[in-house]
């Protein structure tokens, strides 16, 4: 049995100084739908965007397997208790309470 695991999301300056990946990129992709709201990234705030390290290291990784990438989105979505809350704008006042987050 494997042990699931609490996200961190970071900032995309902080990804992209840890993985070699422009903010700019990161952009380009929440853009043109290939990050999740909810999986890939959560908006604590309209201007304010984290991304979730894990997930986003393996979709830079998998992007030539888009199939077995969206597997273990799959399996992301279904360990977040609290994906409505990124999901319907509300994360704003919970975002304190989701583990892993670095502010």
């Amino acid at each position: 049995m494997t042990t699931q695991t609490k996200p961190t999301f970071i900032r995309g300056t902080e990804f992209g100084k840890k993985h070699g990946v422009s903010k700019g990129m990161l952009n380009n992709w929440r853009y043109s739908g290939k990050l999740i709201e909810g999986a890939h990234y959560i908006k604590p705030t309209p201007t304010d965007v984290l991304y979730n390290e894990e997930l986003l290291v393996h979709f830079i990784h998998w992007t030539h397997d888009p199939i077995t990438h969206m597997a273990v989105v799959a399996r992301c979505l279904e360990s977040l208790p609290y994906r409505q809350f990124c999901l319907d704008g509300s994360a704003e006042p919970l975002i304190d309470s989701v583990p892993g987050v670095i502010q």
